[in-house]
């Protein structure tokens, strides 16, 4: 079978590595030739976890396990200070496998069949016709074959082709994210800082050395879009607007760690999400990952729940080896219902009110 993956991020490079570990011609279109963007922590399940979905990808497990980072206890820090007195809790905590996202892309494109990957291919429009599906592509180009996913994200391409209805919508919180250097701050633990409301505030946790050995730490700031829009200073460290008093509070080792990161590596946006998908099949078309049900970072879901699309996808394929319809009715008889129940615990769990689509 023929099968063509729109979106060369996590989901999509997953999802083809899966479907090629069982035997499938997997074609990747990635919509841009430009190398990754700004690089940032990822939060996957636990090993235990993760296992069942790895099942037949040895060298990539082997891989992502040596390359990641699994602490063997998950620290929250009280608010006061990171050194000296502090609150640690690990009770009744899995620790979550922790890693950076260009890693992660690395280690899935290296573990593909060389070529599989196409890059700088704009998807411009989608025609189904005879069980069999056509990509039509910028500069003239085409692809034909019997299945077609989109796994391009938030602002999905493959959803507006297919002229599919999903307003994004603004959970009403901006966040900056970026990796800072530190060899000692937050080694083998984790901060998780909330404010009023039980709302996360800030996230930091370590990842590690990079390629030149450099210990790095994973942070993320969530402020109110409110209190964004208020605010007129331009911040000196990060170049965005920055909202005054965006650090009060926090422990002042974690602030200065902010403060002396590099500017330009530096990535902010708005939390959004959108209201769930009532189908994740169109004909011979099936949508995964935050293409489908995009979610709030609350509970680290995002990546995991892409993963487990992938093994829920192959897994149906394989139950209906002759029958792509009925593997795909399958699929989403299965899948549906879970990523909706994640969507919705997630938005429950980031305690802010939507502010209106995008």
């Amino acid at each position: 079978m023929q099968i063509g993956v729109v979106g060369a991020g996590v989901t999509g490079l997953f999802t083809a590595l899966v479907l090629q570990q069982r035997g499938y011609q997997i074609t990747v279109f990635d919509t841009t030739n430009r190398p990754y963007s700004a690089d940032y922590g990822l939060c996957l399940s636990p090993a235990a976890q993760l296992t069942p979905l790895l099942s037949g990808l040895v060298d990539f497990t082997q891989a992502l396990l040596k390359a990641g980072l699994s602490q063997s206890e998950t620290l929250f820090f009280d608010a006061d200070s990171i050194h000296g007195n502090r609150t640690e809790s690990t009770a009744g905590l899995i620790t979550p496998l922790l890693i950076r996202s260009s890693t992660l892309l690395g280690l899935l494109r290296a573990s593909l069949r060389p070529g599989t990957v196409v890059p700088d291919v704009v998807p411009q429009g989608i025609h189904q016709q005879h069980g069999l599906v056509e990509l039509e592509c910028s500069a003239h180009r085409s692809w034909h074959g019997e299945l077609l996913l989109a796994a391009d994200g938030l602002h999905s391409r493959t959803l507006d082709l297919l002229e599919v209805e999903r307003p994004l919508i603004d959970l009403g919180q901006r966040f900056w994210r970026a990796l800072a250097e530190d060899d000692s701050l937050l080694r083998g633990g984790a901060l998780h800082r909330y404010g009023s409301q039980d709302t996360l505030r800030l996230t930091a946790f370590d990842v590690g050395p990079d390629s030149c050995g450099c210990e790095q730490t994973h942070w993320c700031l969530f402020i109110a879009s409110s209190a964004v829009r208020g605010s007129s200073r331009l911040d000196a460290v990060t170049q965005r607007s920055f909202p005054r008093g965006a650090l009060q509070g926090l422990p002042e080792s974690i602030v200065q760690m902010i403060q002396s990161t590099d500017p330009s590596t530096v990535m902010t946006g708005r939390i959004m999400d959108a209201e769930p998908l009532n189908q994740l099949v169109y004909g011979n078309v099936a949508v995964l990952g935050d293409a489908a049900h995009p979610m709030a970072p609350t509970q680290a879901r995002g990546v995991s729940s892409g993963f487990e699309d992938a093994v829920e996808l192959a897994d149906s394929l394989d139950r209906h080896r002759h029958d792509l319809a009925a593997a795909l009715g399958d699929f989403q008889q299965r899948r549906l219902p879970v990523v909706k129940q994640q969507q919705r615990l997630s938005r429950q769990e980031q305690g802010v009110g939507c502010s209106g689509s995008a």
